[in-house]
């Protein structure tokens, strides 16, 4: 969601620069969807010399919100009494030929 997000930002930020395409109706939902996000920072961050400094700050943000959302779902590593209850694993023909393979000569 974050990712579709962020392209619904892109293509609204790169509108910014044709000014008659607010008055095309096809685009209005992208407009009403990405304006109320980005008129927060614009009202934190005034514009320097003309440039709109603001999506810079709402792009982080989201990004750091789809970052940690995104690491909420990570699994957790293993406790120490599941690894020690945990049989060790056969190796496959692969795996056993590389350790032969690369193995130390004595």
């Amino acid at each position: 969601f974050v990712n579709i997000y962020q392209n619904l930002l892109i293509a609204r930020l790169l509108l910014s620069w044709f000014p008659a395409a607010q008055g095309v109706g096809a685009l209005q939902p992208l407009y009403n969807v990405c304006d109320p996000y980005l008129n927060t920072f614009r009202g934190i961050i005034p514009p320097l010399g003309g440039i709109d400094f603001s999506p810079i700050i709402a792009f982080t943000l989201l990004q750091v919100a789809g970052s940690s959302i995104a690491s909420l779902g990570a699994p957790l590593p293993p406790s120490e009494e599941v690894l020690a209850a945990t049989p060790p694993r056969k190796m496959g023909p692969l795996e056993t030929w590389a350790r032969r393979r690369w193995a130390p000569k004595e």
